[in-house]
């Protein structure tokens, strides 16, 4: 999934990326490792941002949608714009969910719908 991801992006000449997900998938580094071999670069969220981030995550998956968890993920998508990324990855198949049509003014790149994208070209004989 990541790496289809970045390459989704890449083909999108993005070369800098806001990354959205959980505390353990930015502390894996796996995303920021395949992007340097692309020639990307990866920026995070703030420590504080972060976690903020995480709880909406946990808190939607417990409790359903709330405003506090849109919220959340908003002001890391505007941390993240104004670093100056050219598009956000969505790192976490929840997040689409959280955001629930929200409108936000910076490309999003769906892990998750790259990935769907993927399947069925791969099904259909397609590349």
């Amino acid at each position: 999934m990541i790496s289809e991801t970045l390459e989704f992006a890449k083909s999108h000449n993005y070369n800098k990326l806001g990354l959205l997900a959980t505390k353990k998938t930015i502390e894996s580094g796996l995303y920021s490792e395949r992007a340097e071999k692309l020639g990307i670069s990866i920026v995070n969220p703030s420590e504080e941002s972060n976690k903020r981030l995480s709880s909406a995550i946990h808190s939607f998956l417990q409790n359903g949608l709330k405003e506090e968890q849109q919220e959340a993920v908003l002001s890391a998508v505007s941390e993240l714009v104004d670093e100056g990324v050219e598009a956000v990855i969505l790192g976490c198949t929840d997040l689409k969910a959280i955001l629930n049509k929200r409108s936000i003014d910076v490309p999003l790149v769906d892990s998750l719908c790259v990935l769907t994208d993927v399947a069925v070209r791969a099904l259909s004989g397609g590349e």
